[in-house]
């Protein structure tokens, strides 16, 4: 099937995207995954172990009831639906869930899809060739980006727009939008291919080339991935997408160009701003501007953009992890605990949630449990217990240097109470350019020898003199 449709409500399946009456229905990518098997598998039972090997492929040796309820949950407010007297989504006690309402079969599509309204490709193209000199920018793009990452951009790339992108673009987009979502060097690599193919497949998408822009951006710094070509490349793909059709994911590149490129929180502030104000329902803007907040000194602000982003995507272990650090940065201990918490949860371990619950808990067996996952996952071996006299044992600090970044051993040095060694650290990171020495100053893991180290304007102009001189 491409397009469901049941009562006044069509589900496209390919793009996971659900509109009432014509209207498009904000629904997050696990329940509409959710929404898709149901569909799939109507009238029948799915079951509840079922739809977890769906929604969390990787993650199942844990337990994930609290994220499949959570998917039901919003799955059933999107469709105006309840437990109680349900009329889409029945729960089945002991047994699951299934697909209740009657599937209009003679209104879905299955085999045939209709042409692309081509009149959008024909006045884009008209747009792009009376702009050369856009024409001539994208090309030199493309070369550029071609000799940074041969192989992942292609030199076929014709920008030209329509919104809605065929069948098959569509199912490149969601694959490399997941991957991309999920986060970590390896997936951002492994999406950019997919964001090609759509690029290939439906020639001028913006959504494509946004999602290139954004995939390069997060992997600045990375292996073979320099940090500042990368910004310009992932800037320049922003702006060409933004020349087709304007999109939120462009603003939040240039956010993150203006935060982590220029170090210009203002500028920053003003481009996730605009990105939420195309879109009020994308997450990732409010993390964006929670980051720029945070540099900027303005913790509870962040942390309530952080929350707004968690209650738009709440089955997203993302915005819970991102959330989960925004309220530990504000000192909400409570609330921090609560959000690592469904970030493990929601995915599977999570190395910074880990690490956040271990500081904040009381009891000492489960904060060293905690310590023990963090360790563990970054492949640090220490000897006997973690914590000593309540405090981190520098030993975990000596054993980390080579393992984790820069910023982190600091960190780790001040968490056990050594100032010189914490400093030396956190100049080592201003020195790599590492872009989270921009929170240093609201980093609670340094409050221990916060007299010691360079308050935060010290530190954005190490960061710039560090730049101006490479």
């Amino acid at each position: 099937m491409a397009k469901v449709r049941f009562s006044a409500f069509e589900f496209d399946d390919e793009a996971l995207e659900l509109c009432l009456n014509g209207q498009r229905v904000p629904l997050p990518m696990k329940p509409a995954l959710l929404l898709k098997i149901l569909l799939d598998r109507a009238p029948n039972v799915v079951s509840r172990s079922e739809a977890q090997r769906f929604l969390w492929p990787d993650e199942l040796h844990r337990d994930v009831d609290m994220g499949l309820n959570a998917c039901v949950r919003q799955l059933r407010t999107a469709l105006g639906d309840n437990a109680a007297s349900s009329r889409f989504v029945e729960t089945r006690p002991k047994l699951g869930y299934r697909f209740i309402a009657e599937i209009d079969n003679a209104a879905s599509s299955s085999a045939v899809n209709p042409e692309p309204d081509t009149s959008l490709q024909r006045a884009a193209g008209i747009k792009w060739r009376s702009k050369s000199f856009a024409a001539i920018g994208a090309l030199a793009l493309i070369a550029l980006a071609a000799v940074l990452w041969p192989g992942v951009v292609q030199t076929g790339d014709r920008y030209v727009s329509i919104d809605e992108g065929n069948g098959a673009a569509r199912e490149f987009l969601m694959k490399g939008r997941t991957l991309l979502k999920r986060g970590g060097a390896d997936n951002l690599r492994k999406a950019l291919p997919y964001f090609e193919q759509a690029a290939l497949a439906d020639p001028g998408s913006a959504v494509a080339l946004s999602g290139k822009a954004l995939a390069i951006l997060r992997l600045a710094g990375s292996e073979n991935y320099p940090r500042r070509q990368s910004y310009e490349v992932a800037l320049r793909y922003a702006n060409a997408a933004d020349e087709i059709a304007p999109s939120p994911e462009a603003h939040e590149v240039r956010g993150y160009y203006a935060l982590y490129g220029e170090l210009k929180f203002d500028k920053a502030i003003k481009a996730f701003e605009n990105a939420v104000a195309l879109n009020p329902q994308y997450p990732s803007a409010y993390i964006g501007l929670a980051s720029a907040l945070v540099a900027q000194g303005d913790t509870a602000t962040a942390a309530e953009m952080a929350a707004r982003a968690a209650e738009i995507d709440p089955v997203s272990f993302t915005t819970r992890s991102d959330q989960c650090w925004f309220f530990y940065v504000d000192k909400r201990a409570e609330k921090a605990v609560e959000a690592c918490r469904w970030a493990i949860e929601l995915d599977g371990p999570m190395p910074y949630a880990d690490l956040v619950l271990a500081l904040m808990l009381d009891e000492a067996a489960v904060r060293e449990r905690h310590m023990q996952n963090f360790l563990a996952a970054n492949d640090i071996a220490v000897r006997g217990d973690a914590f000593a006299s309540g405090y981190l044992q520098c030993a975990v600090a000596q054993s980390a240097e080579g393992r984790l970044k820069a910023y982190a051993v600091a960190t780790m040095y001040s968490l056990c109470g050594d100032a010189v060694a914490a400093a030396d650290w956190l100049q080592r990171s201003i020195t790599d350019g590492d872009r989270a020495v921009l929170f240093a100053a609201a980093d609670p893991r340094f409050d221990r020898v916060r007299p010691s180290i360079p308050d935060r304007q010290a530190i954005i102009n190490a960061m710039r003199q560090s730049r101006s001189s490479s």
